[in-house]
């Protein structure tokens, strides 16, 4: 028993302490364009390097592929106005729920803690005033942009299709599950928008 808790923390130490996660639905180097008027942008940044051999699949709650998070990485995508649950496909499988606003930029911090078995990725708001807003100039600079190959991930998402609805059911029934605090921190109203 002694040697298998051994070899887990081994696995896991060398998962979160290894080399850095890829993703071949990502294109590094990129920078995105500036929102337009017809449309809303969200910015994904993943400050951190911890847990860095694991890429974070996130996904909305119709099973559209949004991106891969790796570390010290950044990605926006454009949404049509509405509302939105984005889910960090994982252990754990947390969600954060978004009310987007035409024209306006939204960020999202995709934040790696340490699990069980591996890594957990939490997506919390970054809103003008609140926690982490001020470090997310620094963050945006000193990440790496990247671009998002939308239909190479949607078929990756496509060919998991009975594990991705797991992580959306999951991910779905969590927001429910936090506390009044957690939720506030998990959820971007149309006003947080720049």
């Amino acid at each position: 028993m002694k040697s298998l808790a051994s070899l887990v923390l081994a696995g896991s130490l060398m998962a979160l302490s290894g080399c850095a996660a890829t993703s071949r639905y990502m294109v590094r180097g990129t920078e995105y364009a500036p929102v337009t008027s017809e449309v809303a942008q969200v910015v994904f940044v993943r400050p951190s390097g911890f847990a860095r051999g694991i890429a974070s699949t996130i996904v909305d709650a119709q099973g559209r592929f949004i991106g891969d998070s790796i570390p010290n990485s950044r990605f926006a995508v454009n949404f049509a106005p509405g509302e939105y649950t984005f889910i960090a496909w994982g252990e754990g499988t947390h969600s954060l729920k978004a009310n987007l606003a035409a024209g306006k930029t939204y960020y999202i911090e995709v934040a790696p803690v340490m699990g069980v078995w591996a890594a957990r990725f939490h997506l919390k708001a970054l809103k003008p005033g609140g926690k982490n807003w001020d470090q997310l100039q620094d963050w945006l600079r000193e990440s790496t942009p990247h671009t998002v190959q939308t239909a190479e991930g949607q078929q990756y998402v496509d060919g998991r299709r009975e594990d991705a609805q797991d992580a959306i059911t999951k991910g779905v029934a969590r927001f429910a599950e936090y506390t009044p605090e957690e939720a506030a921190e998990r959820t971007l109203t149309p006003n947080d928008g720049v």
